[in-house]
């Protein structure tokens, strides 16, 4: 569809906040900021040269962050403005996941995969993993993880991690673009994750339970690529960023309702959005 044509008011009922960043525009001088979906209520945080990656707390209030020059670990609120920081004794440099109704977080380093307590202690490394484990997410038993194995030349591979013993079990695999993870929903029963259309050379996002069934495409591009997607709080809207190729500092958000294909253009967010927290 020409993204012209597609309505841009947000259904009713949808909120919550958006962490976005302006990397992929281009930017001199990278930055993170949060936002609403109607682009309002943005307040910028900090330079992504100096800090990340980020992550939001499970109920929205809190962003946490590595501080590459500090070489410590911090939190921030959004809204009675308290920060910390701790020390982590192994640095993070790929995405970072806080597990609901705690306060351990997972994230990919350079060597694989760590958990830790979010102030830095009790931070072991998960067997079996190496700089080619990418972190998707927890899963709600708290005692897996779901990971994307990357392997040259192979297709990546979605598997089960067990957090304390290693063992690996194997889902399914898929042809992704930019070394982006599957991102697991919210209650972890399906996982979002870009592929190549069959019989195309478009870019697609796609939606699968964890197991690979009823796998099917709920958006593609046409000389577009993607460059981030993330869930509603509540698992049942995506948002996803994509870059023109003609104007690659133009960043266009589509926010997807995979059930229904309700398709909405953000037209007030230009800066890419990695994730999407509720309103405390």
């Amino acid at each position: 569809m020409n993204q012209e044509s597609l309505p841009t008011n947000i259904p009713a009922g949808l909120s919550g906040t958006l962490l976005v960043d302006n990397h992929l525009n281009g930017s001199f001088s990278p930055s993170m900021a949060t936002m609403d979906l109607n682009g309002g209520d943005k307040r910028n945080l900090l330079s992504l040269g100096s800090f990340g990656p980020f992550a939001f707390s499970p109920d929205g209030t809190t962003i946490v962050y590595y501080d590459w020059q500090a070489h410590k670990g911090h939190t921030a609120n959004l809204y009675n403005g308290e920060e910390k920081e701790y020390i982590w004794n192994k640095a993070p440099s790929s995405r970072i996941s806080w597990l609901t109704g705690s306060d351990l977080i997972a994230y990919g380093s350079d060597d694989g995969i760590y958990v830790s307590h979010v102030d830095g202690t009790g931070l072991f490394k998960v067997n079996g993993t190496d700089s080619e484990t990418l972190l998707s997410g927890w899963l709600s038993d708290a005692q897996h993880l779901l990971v994307s194995r990357k392997s040259y030349k192979k297709p990546m591979l979605l598997q089960i991690l067990d957090i304390n013993s290693g063992e690996t079990k194997d889902l399914f695999s898929f042809y992704e673009s930019y070394g982006i993870a599957a991102i697991p929903s919210p209650e972890g029963k399906k996982v979002i994750f870009d592929d190549i259309v069959a019989g195309t050379q478009q870019q697609g996002i796609f939606i699968a339970n964890l197991d690979g069934s009823e796998r099917h495409l709920i958006a593609s591009f046409w000389l577009m690529q993607i460059g981030s997607y993330t869930w509603s709080p509540d698992g049942k809207w995506i948002i996803i960023s994509v870059t023109d190729v003609k104007h690659g500092s133009e960043v266009t958000n589509f926010l997807i309702n995979p059930d229904s294909c309700q398709t909405v253009r953000l037209s007030n967010i230009d800066w890419a959005v990695y994730a999407w927290a509720p309103l405390p």
